[in-house]
């Protein structure tokens, strides 16, 4: 197979080159800060609780230490109501376009039952887009990567519609998910979105590029991504993905994890079912737990720009287009006669050397010239290579044609440069009529100056203007001096095709432009033929005079000078209100978070107290219970020690009767009674 094509196939599909500043970082101290707890129903159909910051933090949930951020979700009771406990954070910012870059140390391990995912998602679902940026059910060892878009996005050779959506599996590899990952202490997760396409790499600990966790990332130095979703006729990236949130959760079976149950062996040995596995086993989930070491999103410097409202061709193309052009350039030759060996290096070298030094901008001849030796190179691989072992022209990996691809950046970058042209020429007219309007309003101050200094003319025979003023009272010298200063003035800010200023305005047409672009041009200059006198309806400076010209000037310059102080005595008066109005607006925003951190603390302490309260009221009811229980033994003893009172009253009325019967017979008898006596008294302590 032709090298020159291979590479330059993989370097159009792939190339990835963007440097990148540090927009926002998720550092430990302020993570939470930077993301909403959700609390609503798990839209997943997931049995999961999602919990509120205060309910998590007293639950344990989650932790700050060692500059690593934790969080997991209940292990230690059994679920009820929603589901388990667990907490889905979204982030406060949104983002169009970036790159994402995720350092873990851990994510929840591939336990039955679970289903965790870090995410990007835009509002009114799927048709802003979804990026399932690390994602896994059940066992799962390997990371699933998925797009879900609305319908007319196809991605990775698949439709990318609604909640099955595209997705890229590898297999094979360094463990990039689930119980595998967390035994390789985790990783780095990178994910680029620009207008062309959204990569995804996975970087296992110890193999980091040096430059991906830095304040200036560059995605040139990387290698391929781990999965490439690339857009183009196939797909519009930047209609079907905006204004993404950041998401992690920790769900509970639902829609996936739920209904692929049954189809694990080692799940399906557990339970029946994955909510009665979740349900009554708390300790099967301590591992469910996320520790990340940091999250940064970043905007790109030089080469990732947004698509503009004026149509601005994104730098992505003019990335592909310099880089595939100079990739030609350096290889065809050694690929097409050194062996084979010796080709792919010198091909690779050059593919580092144009990801390193991708500088200059887009050219529409440049798209044409890539295109043309693809075509040839086609050819070419066709004559050596009868067998069909050619070039072939599709991106295996996404799905998109690169021919096609790069006929289409040809087409925009003709129709852009056009456009450009045309704006060119509108604003060389623009300013070419503004430096005639000055030379106009210029020479027309000089008269008015030059004839103060001429005797004053009868008034039948004083020439005006047709704004009014007095006509031209300087020998023609003067005129024509003042115009070659001005022209010298004004002769650098103009192409050279502009009208001269030093030619009589009236001698030339006014440039026409379009109705969108039409601009007023200056009054006719005054007429220098004799004989002609012009008339007008504005009325006239109040006299011939000289000296009432000169007066009726300065009133102007007087009424001119008033006008621009008291303009600027508004302007300063505007600011200092705008000032002031920015000023009371923050403190009017500052006052009403700290009325909401004090609410939020109070309703904290008021919270504290309740459970507090809560806990008294339980220990209350158990102590009442305990002193019931004391009262009924008391009361039951008490009722036997009557029952041993009435027995000793019937004793001793025997007694008495006994002590009767002894007085009345003799010694003897009275010995037998006293000794049954005694005895009866032995035998009832006995008893007692």
């Amino acid at each position: 197979m032709h090298i020159a094509s291979v590479l330059l196939a993989g370097a159009l599909a792939h190339i990835t080159h963007a440097e990148y500043i540090l927009k926002d970082d998720y550092s430990p101290a302020n993570f939470f800060n930077m993301f909403n707890f959700d609390t609503f129903d798990d839209p997943t159909h997931g049995y999961v609780n999602y919990v509120d910051q205060a309910t998590a933090d007293s639950m344990d949930l989650f932790n700050i230490s060692n500059g690593q951020v934790t969080w997991g979700v209940d292990h230690t009771n059994i679920a009820s109501g929603r589901g388990r406990t667990s907490m889905r954070l979204t982030s406060k910012a949104q983002y169009t376009h970036g790159l994402v870059v995720l350092d873990l140390s851990h994510m929840p391990s591939s336990i039955c039952g679970t289903w965790p995912a870090f995410w990007m998602v835009g509002p009114n679902w799927p048709h802003s887009g979804e990026i399932d940026i690390l994602e896994g059910v059940n066992t799962q060892s390997q990371n699933q990567m998925t797009m879900h878009t609305g319908d007319g996005c196809s991605l990775a050779g698949s439709s990318c519609q609604g909640s099955l959506g595209c997705h890229i599996k590898p297999e094979g590899g360094a463990a990039n998910y689930g119980t595998g990952l967390n035994d390789a202490n985790g990783g780095v997760y990178a994910m680029q979105w620009t207008s062309g396409w959204i990569n995804i790499w996975f970087f296992p600990r110890g193999g980091e590029p040096a430059d991906i966790l830095g304040p200036h990332p560059n995605t040139g130095n990387w290698g391929h991504p781990t999965a490439s979703f690339v857009g183009g006729d196939n797909c519009n990236i930047d209609q079907h993905f905006k204004d993404h949130h950041i998401v992690f959760d920790t769900t509970f079976c639902g829609d996936w994890a739920g209904n692929v149950w049954g189809q694990d062996g080692t799940c399906s040995a557990l339970a029946g079912s994955c909510q009665d596995y979740v349900h009554n086993n708390p300790g099967a989930f301590r591992d469910s737990y996320w520790t990340v070491n940091s999250l940064k999103v970043y905007q790109s410097d030089t080469f990732q720009r947004d698509v503009t409202a004026a149509g601005t061709q994104p730098a992505d193309e003019a990335i592909m287009i310099n880089t595939g052009t100079a990739l030609i350039r350096d290889t065809q030759e050694d690929a097409m006669s050194s062996p084979s060996e010796k080709a792919t290096a010198n091909a690779r070298e050059s593919v580092t050397k144009v990801s390193r030094q991708l500088q200059s901008p887009l050219r529409r001849t440049e798209a044409a010239k890539i295109l043309d030796t693809l075509r040839m190179t086609s050819s070419m691989d066709t004559a050596q290579h009868p067998s069909g072992m050619g070039f072939d022209q599709s991106c295996p990996s996404c799905g998109a044609d690169i021919t096609t691809l790069l006929q289409k950046l040809a087409e925009r970058t003709q129709a852009r440069v056009s456009e450009l042209e045309t704006q060119v020429r509108i604003l060389t007219d623009k300013a070419t009529a503004a430096v005639d309007k000055l030379a106009d309003y210029e020479d027309q101050l000089h008269q008015l100056k030059a004839s103060s200094s001429h005797p004053r003319l009868p008034s039948d025979e004083t020439p005006t203007i047709p704004n009014g003023h007095s006509a031209d009272l300087r020998p023609p010298s003067a005129t024509g001096t003042h115009r070659s200063t001005f022209q010298t003035r004004l002769s650098n800010l103009l192409p050279s095709n502009r009208r001269s200023v030093s030619q009589p305005p009236s001698s030339a047409p006014p440039t026409k432009l379009n109705h969108s672009q039409s601009i007023h041009h200056p009054p006719a200059p005054p007429s220098h033929e004799s004989g002609h006198h012009h008339t007008s309806s504005n009325p006239s400076f109040p006299s011939g005079d000289p000296h009432d010209l000169h007066s009726a000037l300065q009133g102007e310059r007087t009424l001119r000078l008033a006008l621009e102080a008291r303009l600027s005595e508004s302007t300063t008066e505007l600011e200092e209100l705008s000032t002031q109005l920015f000023s009371e607006a923050n403190e009017l925003v500052a006052h009403e978070r700290r009325s909401l951190h004090a609410l939020q603390q109070r309703y904290n302490t008021l919270q504290s107290q309740a459970k507090e309260w809560e806990k008294k009221a339980a220990d209350g009811e158990k102590e009442e219970e305990r002193l019931k229980e004391r009262l009924s033994l008391l009361e039951g003893r008490e009722n036997g020690k009557g029952k041993r009172w009435e027995e000793l009253e019937m004793r001793v009325r025997r007694v008495e009767r006994v002590k009767d019967l002894l007085s009345g017979e003799d010694g003897a008898e009275r010995r037998a009674v006293s000794a049954s006596v005694v005895e009866g008294k032995r035998m009832a302590d006995k008893s007692r």
